[in-house]
């Protein structure tokens, strides 16, 4: 007892004493921030070292930076940031000042070096394409974002600025997967036109990861055709914020931790109105959009191996548009028209959603963690108007010399319209996913499960009137007759159960590396009354040390949603199936040194196999399908990338695809048509740069050009009658000014940076066409009648102001 006593008493003096020294030699402080290079992205592994106490940390991958010690007796410190590839930065503090959110800037510096192999884990699924974060801040685009960055890559093929949405190898915009923290996002039913879409769900000031895959994918994602777009948003290390105001988006955004890191939170607010394109548009008239959202992240450690996060978000969109008057010129100089129209009526649309997720996950040993994760998402959707219109055709005289140029040569024809909606949606999604890893090395296992409830109640009364005739003809005595009509209603009802199994295995063949990707994924959904088996495999070889080869192969089979299951005509088909798909892609990595700097040239072949395809036609943003499993298809092609620093320390890339994809319904004499989003080719560019010794005056560009997809009138298929429309040609620019904050932390200002920049959307003034509006004229003395396809172009020469803090 005396001697166990004793221990006792020595063991607290010991600790007195630490603690005691502790106080004597001053208080503990913490210093915390980020450190990016001059682009803004984080630098990761970055070092920060305080000499006077020797003690340093390491950045994490997001740059962040979170490190404890006792100063000096003056008070004042000095830091010093390094990192490989980068000029080392010195930065003296003070401890009686603000040490969080101190915000530092390095330089990259360009050093010769022997050739050195470097050995990294890339994503287990090698069809993967990791995009910097960053980029959906900087990049300059109408729609802005997340999508504007992957719109770059190829593969990808936008067709409207306006729109985030995208085809992937010739896939519908349906066809693409996007989750956010593990949960999938949800597109809006109702949209018809770009000028309705708001704000995108995906909020860029709080990303921290995006990887996007264009086909090929592995088990561990969902049952959709076309592509899987992976975002998951960052756990603050440091106290930060940020206000953005500009033309077109702001923006404001929060992000804290608690001293001991138990408790976490951050959120985001945006608000958008593209007023100030839609006004140059060819109609005019009273635009009134108004776009906003919040989403709000807390999280809770207990103990070193459990999180549970909480996600909220909500979003309200609403467009009211009263139209004037509208004036369109086209066709060719020999053969030139005029549309003129005016409108009474207008349109008022909805669109609200909103949603939340409780995510726990467990890190049970170094080898074994899992996650559950319970979402539901909700969505109200409404339209109506009422747009009456009269309209005056006619051909312009272009005969140089003429006295009439380029005044009107003759009335072509004349008429009326008038269009009726009133469309409703709504929704409820609710769903329990669990996953799970089991790793050993470069080995390891994964598995999930999940089940999703869905339901649906949509609600369609719309019909269209033109008369080109000069008077209304009733039909049968007292009905009126209308030119198009869908009258439907719809309730559904599904509960989904679904489940996968991925094995990863490393092994060496020849002395050569290999990954082998290999899992299988089962569902089943009640409405279909099916089970769906979709097998999926990838292989990567590291040929040298500078080529690597790889190949992927799989199966993808898409459950009906609400839009395939209804036609237009309000007829459903009579046995709905899943479509189905057969991926093959095989591609090659080849890194490269150019200026010094690392660079990498992709290139991936594939071939994508349909059947039991719902199939639809494009009227602007809206997916019009016919109802039916009847169709099947084929897409084929190539996409090639080179990507690298062609400016020191910031990544830029250059992107070209090859496609071709085709459809045809068996029986039909028709035979192959192409597919509604067949692009043949498409080429983009993301350029970054700075002027030399100034990165903190920089420029950002963003070209896309890709030929024209297929349209047909609205009284024939697609199978049938069908052309194509005007290549997509766009040339977006931005310049930025760091006027606060260039280069180091300062510590004399709550504002860590101050950023202005200018944007110069459709540089070239372009006028890219999205749809077409019909114009049919009476019969002449023939009996003979004329058909007009007049183009609705999409938006011209615009500018745009943004500033930016930082705190």
């Amino acid at each position: 007892m005396v001697r166990s006593s004793a221990i006792r008493v020595l063991t607290a003096s010991i600790l007195l004493s630490v603690i005691s020294a502790g106080f004597l030699n001053g208080q503990m402080k913490v210093i915390s921030g980020i450190v990016t290079d001059t682009t803004g992205v984080g630098v990761a592994g970055a070092t920060v070292f305080i000499p006077s106490v020797e003690r340093g940390t390491l950045c994490g991958n997001d740059g962040s930076f979170r490190l404890a010690f006792t100063p000096g007796e003056s008070g004042e410190f000095m830091v010093i940031f390094s990192c490989v590839g980068y000029n080392t930065d010195t930065v003296t503090l003070k401890a009686s000042e603000a040490l969080d959110g101190i915000r530092v800037a390095l330089i990259p510096a360009t050093t010769i070096i022997d050739g050195v192999e470097v050995r990294a884990r890339r994503p287990d699924n090698i069809t993967v394409i990791s995009i910097p974060a960053v980029a959906g801040a900087v990049i300059p685009s109408v729609s802005g974002g997340v999508e504007a960055a992957v719109a770059t890559l190829p593969g990808v093929s936008t067709f409207s600025e306006l729109s985030s949405g995208y085809s992937v190898r010739g896939g519908s915009y349906d066809e693409n997967l996007v989750y956010l923290n593990g949960v999938e996002v949800y597109r809006p039913y109702l949209l018809r036109t770009g000028q309705q879409e708001g704000l995108s769900r995906i909020n860029p000031d709080l990303t921290a990861s995006v990887n996007f895959s264009p086909g090929g994918f592995s088990a561990a994602y969902g049952d959709r055709m076309a592509s899987v777009l992976d975002i998951t948003y960052r756990e603050p290390e440091y106290r930060e914020g940020s206000v953005s105001l500009s033309l077109l988006t702001s923006s404001v955004h929060a992000g804290a931790h608690s001293d001991d890191n138990r408790f976490w939170f951050i959120a985001g607010a945006r608000y958008r109105s593209n007023a100030i394109l839609l006004g140059g548009l060819d109609t005019r008239g009273a635009y009134r959009p108004h776009f906003a959202d919040i989403q709000a992240i807390g999280g809770f450690r207990p103990d070193g191996r459990t999180g549970i996060t909480l996600t909220l978000w909500g979003s309200m969109n609403r467009y009211t548009f009263l139209p004037r008057s509208q004036t369109t010129t086209f066709g060719t100089f020999e053969n030139a028209y005029r549309l003129y129209a005016f409108f009474e009526g207008g349109e008022r649309d909805r669109y609200y959603s909103g949603g939340g997720a409780l995510t726990l996950e467990r890190k049970h040993t170094d080898r074994h963690s899992s996650k559950l994760i319970i979402s539901t998402n909700l969505a109200d959707e409404y339209e109506n108007h009422d747009i009456r219109g009269a309209y005056s055709l006619s051909a312009l005289d272009r005969n140089l010399g003429s006295e009439n140029n380029p005044d009107t040569l003759l009335n072509a024809g004349a008429g009326s319209w008038l269009s009726h909606a009133r469309n409703s949606f709504r929704s409820l999604i609710s769903g329990v996913s669990y996953r799970g890893s089991l790793s050993s090395g470069r080995n390891g296992l994964e598995w999930g499960l999940a089940v999703r409830h869905r339901s649906y109640d949509s609600f369609r009364n719309e019909w269209l009137r033109v008369d080109s005739a000069g008077y209304t003809q009733g039909q049968q005595g007292d009905w009126l007759a209308l030119t198009t009509r869908t009258l439907l209603g719809n309730e559904t009802r599904s509960f989904t159960s679904e489940g996968w199994l991925i094995s990863r295995r490393h092994f060496t063949v020849a002395g050569r590396a290999c990954d082998l990707n290999a899992g299988i994924r089962v569902s089943y959904d009640t409405y279909c009354s099916e089970m769906l088996v979709s097998p999926r495999v990838s292989l990567r070889s590291k040929i040298t040390r500078q080529v690597s080869l790889y190949c992927a192969a799989g199966a993808y089979h898409q459950p009906p949603e609400v839009r395939e299951l209804i036609s237009e005509d309000g007829e459903g088909g009579s046995d709905p199936k899943a479509q189905r798909s057969y991926h093959l892609t095989a591609g090659v990595h080849y890194d490269f040194m150019a200026w010094d700097r690392p660079f990498r040239f992709t290139a991936e072949a594939y071939g994508k196999l349909f059947d039991r395809l719902i199939p639809y036609k494009t009227d602007n943003v809206r997916l019009i399908y016919y109802g039916g499993n009847i169709a099947e298809g084929y897409s084929a092609g190539i996409d090639m990338r080179v990507n690298g620093e062609f400016v020191p320390g910031v990544e830029s890339w250059f992107s070209m695809s090859l496609m071709k994809s085709e459809m045809q319904i068996p029986g039909l004499s028709t035979g192959w048509y192409p597919a509604p989003f067949d692009q043949r080719i498409h080429f983009s560019i993301f350029f970054q740069d700075y002027l030399p010794g100034h990165p903190d005056f920089r420029a950002h560009i963003n070209v896309a050009f890709g030929t024209g997809i297929p349209t047909s009138p609205p009284d024939h298929e697609q199978w049938d009658i069908w052309f194509r429309m005007p290549p997509y040609r766009r040339i977006d620019i931005g310049f930025s000014k760091v006027l606060l904050g260039a280069g180091r932390a300062n510590r004399d200002s709550f504002m860590k940076e101050l950023v202005a920049g200018i944007e110069i959307f459709n540089l070239s003034d372009i006028r890219n066409t999205i749809s077409y509006t019909w114009i049919r004229t009476v019969r002449n003395s023939q009996g003979e009648t004329r058909e007009y396809a007049v183009p609705n172009y999409l938006t011209r020469r615009s500018l745009n102001l943004k500033l930016t803090a930082h705190f």
